[in-house]
């Protein structure tokens, strides 16, 4: 494993997201998923102060517009569900709810 990275047990793809990607942009340690676990807070991304195109060129040139990053926190485990859009800002309040519950029902079925 490469110095910087952290290593994953699960993945899943729909649509262009696939084995490449994942190869090609890890998370990495001290990424936006720590700090997504670290504050139990989700991330939407690009609301850093570069934007995606610059925080990771390879997700912009494959169509990617908007990362949501939801912690995944059950007892010591930790992890993250990472949501990959086309659209930019495809979000309300509704929708971030929706994607709360989502969170949740995740974690209860680690449970």
């Amino acid at each position: 494993m490469k110095t910087g990275r952290i290593p994953y047990t699960y993945e899943v793809f729909s649509e262009l997201i696939g084995r490449e990607f994942i190869r090609e942009c890890p998370p990495c340690i001290g990424g936006e998923g720590q700090l997504a676990i670290a504050a139990n807070q989700e991330r939407i991304l690009p609301s850093l102060p570069k934007s995606l195109k610059d925080y990771n060129p390879k997700a912009f040139d494959l169509g990617i517009r908007e990362i949501v990053i939801f912690p995944l926190i059950v007892d010591q485990y930790k992890g993250c569900l990472y949501l990959h859009f086309k659209q930019k800002n495809p979000f309300n309040k509704e929708a971030i709810s929706w994607l709360r519950l989502f969170r949740n029902r995740i974690e209860e079925a680690i449970r």
